[in-house]
């Protein structure tokens, strides 16, 4: 139950409105004596839903996914999400294990089992930090926020942000904390 809470959560407004449709169409087809024609509109429907999340995913990491690492003499170092992800996956995980990381992005949506989703494929876990999870169940879409975290390897093929130091509203100005440089 939780996955399909955590499923219908990750949606955006338009998906949702197109699942919706989706049903009440199959429901109106069955009605109507014409289940085939139900089934078949459904399942072009669910690929269209699919399709345009794999879309979004990939636009939000264009966006917005860039991990900054700190250096030791303070200047911030980019790197895109998916290119820290090829790295990692492979081979290179003893180059990102246990760094830390800032990411700055808008605001998704709190799964059920309490991890922030960031919209384009990495998790931030917030662990037993009850101020942050306070903080975090206050977030709101179109909020931007800030992370500060680890680098935490789960698998030999995924890797998530944990042991949150920080995570603080931003403005939109904020988000790119290169772009006056």
């Amino acid at each position: 139950m939780n996955r399909l809470k955590d499923l219908w959560g990750g949606q955006d407004a338009i998906n949702r409105v197109a699942f919706i449709a989706a049903i009440a169409a199959f429901a109106w087809c069955i009605v109507q004596g014409h289940g085939m024609y139900g089934v078949v509109f459904a399942v072009v429907i669910l690929f269209l839903i699919i399709s345009r999340q794999n879309q979004r995913e990939k636009r939000f990491s264009r966006l917005y996914g860039t991990m900054y690492f700190p250096m030791p003499d303070g200047e911030l170092v980019p790197r895109s999400f998916e290119q820290v992800k090829n790295e990692y996956v492979h081979g290179a995980q003893s180059n990102y294990a246990d760094r830390k990381v800032e990411l700055r992005f808008p605001w998704w949506y709190l799964n059920s089992a309490g991890d922030i989703d960031t919209g384009f494929g990495l998790t931030v876990r917030i662990g037993d930090k009850q101020e942050l999870a306070d903080e975090a169940r206050l977030m709101r879409r179109g909020d931007n926020v800030r992370v500060v975290g680890t680098l935490v390897a789960e698998s030999r093929q995924y890797f998530y942000i944990g042991k949150l130091e920080e995570l603080q509203r931003i403005s939109e100005k904020e988000l790119y904390p290169l772009k006056e440089k």
